[in-house]
């Protein structure tokens, strides 16, 4: 499978029409398996945490323009062995995704994007987008 991945990559990147001999194509495959071992990683650099959200903020894309809401949360975020996990109240804790990391101190699952502020990782925001809203929410995080 990864290697019918590495093929579409190279084949949309038009690397392989790039490549001259055997010995350049091997090498161009071997940068574009490392290029995709990069953005498989998971995020083993960021600690086990347990956030609970303090408050949130949701736009909602409509026809008629841009509405905005302020609101409480009780759903705490947990992040354990570079997994996100959600738990709201009346549901069961469910995993989000494995956590990549894609800047210093950021790092992205499915729809969400979790940024922190200082390297002890107590203060932070979780950035969900879809097509139907983006919300932004507030986190207060410990390492456990």
């Amino acid at each position: 499978m990864r290697r019918i991945l590495l093929t579409v990559w190279l084949l949309a990147f038009g690397l392989t029409c790039a490549a001259n001999t055997d010995t350049e194509k091997d090498r161009l495959e071997r940068e574009a398996t490392n290029l995709l071992a990069d953005q498989e990683e998971i995020a083993t650099n960021i600690p086990d945490l347990v956030c609970q959200v303090e408050s949130q903020r949701t736009v909602y894309h409509t026809t008629h323009g841009l509405e905005t809401d302020v609101s409480t949360s009780s759903d705490m975020l947990r992040v354990k062995n570079g997994g996100l996990y959600i738990n709201s109240p009346g549901a069961d804790e469910y995993l989000y995704g494995d956590l990549r990391s894609i800047e210093w101190m950021r790092f992205q699952t499915g729809f969400k994007t979790l940024i922190f502020y200082d390297r002890g990782y107590t203060v932070g925001i979780e950035i969900h987008v879809d097509m139907v809203s983006t919300r932004v929410r507030r986190l207060r995080c410990v390492q456990t």
